[in-house]
């Protein structure tokens, strides 16, 4: 191998996998924003303190989770996608299957008695065995 083709399969290297590490990333920040909106929306359908919360639920939840970039703007825009793309359940589902780490964290979660839509089918689709 000379030094030009070095130069190029590094090249190669790097571009293809940062491709790949954006779209990971991407993937994964929309998963998390989808569900995030879709536990805001299941708490403000179900919650049994909603009323008491009213408006100042997301600035509440910003407050106490105290998360940099997690502020009451991208809460409603997070409740917006959900609300926007429901469509997004299938494939969010199934990103979460394919993670073992963030399967195992969520798949107890989707349990939660106040789980009453989307998540319950989510849970469903989680107790299929993965192919």
């Amino acid at each position: 191998m000379d030094f030009e083709a070095l130069v190029k399969h590094i090249s190669t290297i790097q571009s293809t996998l940062q491709a790949q590490a954006a779209h990971a990333v991407n993937l994964a920040l929309t998963a998390r924003n989808w569900l995030m909106g879709c536990y805001i929306v299941e708490f403000e359908q179900n919650g049994e303190d909603r009323a008491a919360y009213g408006e100042q639920l997301l600035k509440k939840l910003e407050q106490r989770l105290n998360v940099k970039g997690l502020n009451e703007r991208r809460f409603r825009e997070f409740r917006r996608l959900y609300l926007v793309y429901p469509q997004l359940k299938e494939p969010i589902a199934q990103y979460i299957l394919a993670g073992s780490e963030i399967r195992h964290t969520l798949s107890a979660e989707f349990t939660d008695p106040i789980r009453h839509t989307v998540s319950a089918e989510l849970q469903s689709v989680n107790n299929q065995p993965s192919e």
